[in-house]
């Protein structure tokens, strides 16, 4: 599951606040993130996998994406959902469609 339907109200909160921090940086320092970087994160009895990712789709656009994953019964699959943010290098940010997002392997 990608995008944002189907999603419990802990899940919301970690992608907002990770869309937050990265919305405060520069096109500049976000695009001189690592192509993926990860934790796993505790809240409200289950513990998620958040990874962001650096994808730089133009010479003058770098989309971050923030992934939260979570195992499905058993720990067979997971579910995830994801949320991510366009960085130009005019100083502009938006945030990424659902076909950008899909374009990004999500």
């Amino acid at each position: 599951m990608t995008g944002t339907r189907g999603i419990s109200a802990e899940v919301k909160s970690i992608l907002d606040a990770r869309v937050e921090e990265l919305c405060r940086l520069s096109y500049d320092t976000a695009r001189a993130l690592p192509a993926a970087s990860g934790e796993k994160v505790a809240m409200a009895g289950h513990t998620y996998a958040v990874t962001i990712y650096r994808h730089d789709v133009a010479a003058t656009e770098c989309l971050l994406v923030v992934q939260v994953a979570s195992p499905t019964l058993l720990g067979l699959g997971s579910s995830h959902w994801e949320q991510g943010v366009v960085f130009r290098s005019d100083g502009g940010i938006q945030e990424a469609s659902e076909r950008e997002l899909q374009e990004s392997g999500g």
